[in-house]
């Protein structure tokens, strides 16, 4: 008997999921949502909290809500409540589908024997649903893993719980880049979590152009924080700076004749807010857009990367890509991405200005509408990844042989050497 669920959400993300479920293994959605309790989602009823406390108690909570996440686990962990965070799903299942990727998954193990997987966790339930009838299966659970989780997976897969020792010579497929930083005793070890490189339509050849392009040359990454002055744009428009800028920097142009030559976007609430701004006014030569945020559209003014929503733990750095033609990781901020193009493009020296790092802050009160909605949790959760994400650019960075500066007038971020913006518009660059 398989393990049953109730899935909290029934947005995006929790509709992402059931599709890659058993039907018969999903009881019921949870949602706050008054509207949509009392209804269905194909054929599944959507309830409230507390019918779920009433009726479905003996049912595994599987969380999606990205905004609040880790509230909700600690509510549910309060009410005893046997809950699991999708949070850990490759992207391909939870974010951007890939019907497809239980064949990948097969395709890349079929050469082992026995597969066998690191970390208990709803990604490993969720293979040993698929595979435990089809091929030899071990999970090995990491150390701490829940006792309730366990105690049900015994359950319900009988034997398919092993240990280190019994992978041997085989390979050991580690479930999430949470785990890299363990020190696990089996020389054969890979990752079955991020599939950037497995799926061709991931790759997009007119980016392939860019590789290179500015080769020891040195650009300027252009943020929207407060600090931002009209004034330095026109400096580096006068000097033929190459620039990148992000999101909301149009909101600039009216009182400048500045432009970047690349443009990068990424959110796609804000895509949809600028869409037809985006698409009627010049905001830049090169205008990359991520496949999130184009859902399947495609637009001539665009240029579409690939953005991978690999998720990370507080205590785990994000990947950074080294093939923008095959796509950009997240870290909760556009400029992550900017930093991932800047290096693809060769750039020797990046220089970062207008990264106050105050999240939902900006050079301008009329920034956005959509951020206003959002609750202080959301820039909480941004800053922890961005800063994972900025410390990951840095190593990676560093090891290509390319420097990274902050000009910034002000900043709360620390991660990278502060240099004066003038100084280095001067030819002197000396750090602050």
């Amino acid at each position: 008997m398989n393990m049953k669920f109730c899935i909290w959400g029934c947005g995006i993300r929790g509709k992402n999921i059931f599709r890659f479920m058993d039907k018969a293994d999903v009881c019921a959605f949870i949602d706050s949502s008054p509207v949509l309790q009392g209804t269905e989602y194909e054929g599944i009823p959507i309830i409230s909290f507390e019918w779920y406390l009433k009726e479905h108690r003996d049912c595994v909570v599987i969380v999606t809500p990205h905004y609040e996440h880790y509230e909700i686990l600690d509510k549910l962990e309060r009410e005893g409540v046997e809950a699991l965070s999708a949070l850990l799903l490759p992207p391909e299942i939870f974010e951007m589908p890939v019907p497809e990727l239980f064949e990948i998954i097969e395709n890349k193990t079929k050469a082992e024997g026995t597969l066998f997987l690191y970390g208990l966790n709803l990604y490993s339930l969720m293979l040993l649903a698929r595979f435990h009838c089809k091929r030899p299966i071990r999970v090995i659970p990491e150390e701490g893993a829940a006792r309730w989780l366990l105690r049900r997976t015994e359950s319900c897969f009988p034997g398919c719980l092993g240990t280190l020792e019994e992978v041997g010579g085989n390979v050991l497929y580690l479930t999430s880049n949470e785990y890299e930083n363990r020190h696990i005793p089996v020389e054969n070890q890979a990752g079955l979590y991020d599939f950037m490189s497995d799926i061709e339509a991931y790759y997009n050849p007119q980016i392939a152009k860019f590789k290179g392009i500015h080769a020891g040359k040195r650009c300027f990454i252009i943020a929207t924080g407060p600090s931002l002055r009209i004034e330095d744009l026109e400096r580096l428009r006068e000097r033929g700076e190459i620039c990148i800028g992000m999101n909301g920097i149009f909101k600039a142009y009216p009182l400048t004749l500045w432009r970047p030559e690349y443009f990068v976007l990424e959110d796609r609430d804000l895509f949809e807010e600028w869409k037809e701004i985006l698409l009627n006014e010049e905001v830049a030569k090169h205008v990359f857009v991520s496949d999130s945020c184009l859902r399947g559209c495609s637009y001539q003014k665009f240029i579409k990367f690939h953005l991978s929503y690999l998720q990370v733990q507080p205590y785990c750095k994000p990947p950074f890509s080294g093939d923008f033609a095959r796509g950009a990781y997240e870290s909760g901020t556009v400029t992550y991405d900017c930093l991932q193009l800047a290096v693809y493009m060769g750039c020797s020296e990046i220089y970062l200005y207008g990264l106050d790092f105050s999240y939902g802050k900006h050079f301008t009160d009329h920034y956005s509408t959509m951020e206003k909605g959002l609750p202080e949790s959301a820039f909480q959760d941004a800053r922890i990844r961005a800063k994972l994400g900025y410390e990951s650019a840095k190593r990676a960075a560093e090891k290509a042989g390319v420097k990274i500066y902050n000009v910034s007038r002000k900043t709360e971020l620390s991660v990278f050497e502060r240099v004066d913006f003038d100084e280095v518009l001067n030819g002197k660059g000396e750090a602050i």
